[in-house]
């Protein structure tokens, strides 16, 4: 007796009604969220994969108010180069240092588009009074819910329930271009790649 009650405590109740302006925002407001994380890992990815945190000099040019820099993973790369004197040829080893993130894709993935699809029932409607900058009037309120599934033959095998919701969300990403300080910074680090020589 004890478990039939537990179980009626926990049954949802599919066809309560609910504002229809949060049944909309709802999986907006999911897309938003799920993005900015997205984000916020590529940028923190980045740092951590091409900068390390460095303590900030006391005696130095700049100023900045926090105590750690990023500097950026630097890669040592040679190349050998062959000049003719007297009749021999003479061997120069050239090393010089490449920023990594300079040579590594870097990945700017965000969602393009979201469509959503899904049939709503309005069950009632009212009505309040908004006194928003000064004026007031009436704004109308919608309640309703999800609707059914239309069952055919193909549905029915997968659903056995009536009362089962439809909600389908489609969602595309595609790559971004990156964003203006990225290519900034990768400017300045391909203009001051200065070789020099191997002692």
């Amino acid at each position: 007796m004890n478990q039939i009650t537990k179980q009626a405590k926990y049954t949802r109740d599919q066809d309560a009604e609910l504002n229809i302006e949060s049944i909309i925002s709802a999986p907006l407001i999911a897309l938003s969220k799920a993005n900015t994380l997205m984000l916020n890992g590529q940028a923190l990815s980045i740092l951590s994969q091409y900068f390390v945190k460095v303590k900030k000099k006391k005696r130095g040019k700049y100023k900045t108010s926090s105590k750690e820099v990023y500097k950026p993973i630097m890669i040592n790369m040679t190349l050998t180069k062959y000049t003719e004197f007297q009749g021999d040829s003479v061997k120069h080893d050239v090393i010089f240092q490449v920023p990594l993130i300079s040579i590594a894709p870097i990945n700017s993935i965000a969602i393009e588009k979201m469509k959503l699809a899904f049939n709503l029932d309005i069950t009632s409607t009212t009505s309040y009074i908004n006194n928003s900058n000064g004026i007031i009037e009436r704004k109308a309120q919608l309640n309703g819910r999800i609707t059914n599934l239309n069952h055919n033959n193909s549905i029915e095998q997968q659903y056995s329930k009536s009362n089962q919701r439809s909600l389908k969300i489609d969602i595309q990403a595609g790559p971004l271009p990156l964003p203006l300080g990225i290519l900034n910074i990768l400017d300045i680090y391909s203009k001051n790649i200065q070789p020099s020589n191997i002692k």
